[in-house]
């Protein structure tokens, strides 16, 4: 039996074609769905230059470049002597010079 002159088998391959085509896109567009949603539904913000500034300080402070440089010395005192930056002072001494190179570097950028 020859396939290719019955016109039912052609039309049958073009259906399952088509079925396999359309499964594909359903899957893509699944995927690309359950990706916006891990990213909150919005695009993947810019990578910051002053990450540890930005989780401990930002929400009281705002901006990095705002404030200049502050030696880790400075930082050190304040969270000790200024009693709303107290939830603070769990941070290592390797995190409160992060945070002081970061805004070192922002205070440069921002000239």
């Amino acid at each position: 039996m020859n396939l290719r002159a019955n016109p039912a088998h052609a039309a049958a391959g073009r259906v399952q074609a088509m079925r396999l085509g359309i499964r594909t896109l359903l899957v893509t567009a699944a995927m690309l769905l359950a990706a916006a949603g891990a990213l909150g539904g919005r695009a993947a913000a810019p990578e910051s230059r002053t990450p540890l500034y930005d989780r401990s300080c930002a929400e009281c402070h705002g901006a990095a470049a705002k404030y200049g440089p502050r030696t880790a010395v400075k930082i050190e005192r304040a969270i000790r002597n200024v009693p709303q930056m107290s939830g603070l002072a769990t941070l290592s001494a390797v995190d409160i010079q992060k945070i002081s190179d970061e805004l070192y570097a922002a205070a440069h950028v921002s000239k």
